[in-house]
């Protein structure tokens, strides 16, 4: 009886199985494609200007950070008495600073580029190519508050500094 009732249970899904699936693969609908839609220069000059803020915020966050690091380690090796290893990790954290400064400015610089390209001359181009100098001066200032902090946490002047 057991074997009888599996064996039914079998034969019943393939059935189902064999009935229910197209002998074809192409058989089944196509999800239609969406329209893509194209932004208005508004929302694309709001989007590029968004994003040139994010990159600026992200890049001022991570030279105030790399600099704090720095210091708390700065001051602990000039406690210890270590300045020569001091002096490495402030001249290590200045490049640090000053890479992270030029990757910032240069990924503001290719936003906007992309934008103004994408813009073609609409009067919002100002606005973005403002917000990108604003981006890329506030991050050199960033870079020197970081630097000049480091400087005075070792010191001296961190040699990679010019």
């Amino acid at each position: 009886m057991k074997h009888a009732s599996l064996l039914s249970c079998a034969l019943t899904g393939l059935v189902l199985l064999v009935g229910g699936i197209p002998a074809n693969a192409q058989e089944r609908p196509e999800t239609p494609e969406r329209p893509e839609i194209q932004p208005t220069p508004e929302q694309l000059a709001e989007r590029c200007v968004t994003r040139i803020q994010n990159l600026t915020e992200r890049t001022i966050d991570h030279n105030a950070e790399t600099a704090k690091k720095a210091i708390v380690l700065i001051n602990r090796l000039q406690e210890q008495g270590n300045d020569r290893a001091a002096a490495a990790i402030a001249k290590r954290s200045a490049q640090q600073v000053i890479r992270n400064t030029n990757v910032g400015k240069n990924l503001i610089r290719r936003t906007a580029a992309h934008c103004l390209r994408l813009l073609d001359g609409h009067p919002l181009s100002d606005t973005v190519k403002t917000a990108a100098k604003r981006g890329s001066d506030a991050i050199d200032a960033s870079a020197k508050r970081a630097l000049g902090a480091i400087r005075d946490a070792v010191g001296e002047q961190p040699p990679s500094e010019s």
